[in-house]
């Protein structure tokens, strides 16, 4: 049986919509008061910003995107996610 890189892709589309469902979720249980008067694309383009950012800094871990997010929206951590960081 061979998979086709398209077929890869889909279900790689697949997990990553499944994550951006579990994770808005999360944020609206989780963090109340941030999502107020959110809707749901605003939601998901933070998510998706978070993703991307987390990706420059080899973080791939759901759960830890997840704490990235938590901590960000709870406690107003004050990095912009547009910005790539110096390593130290």
């Amino acid at each position: 049986m061979i998979i086709k890189n398209s077929q890869l892709e889909y279900f790689s589309h697949l997990k990553l919509e499944k994550f951006v469902t579990l994770t808005t979720d999360f944020l609206k249980n989780n963090s109340k008061l941030w999502v107020s008067g959110k809707d749901d694309d605003m939601i998901r383009t933070y998510i998706m910003e978070m993703i991307t950012w987390a990706e420059n800094y080899e973080i791939y871990s759901g759960v830890n995107i997840q704490k990235l997010l938590y901590h960000k929206t709870a406690f107003g951590w004050g990095i912009p996610l547009s910005v790539k960081l110096d390593a130290v």
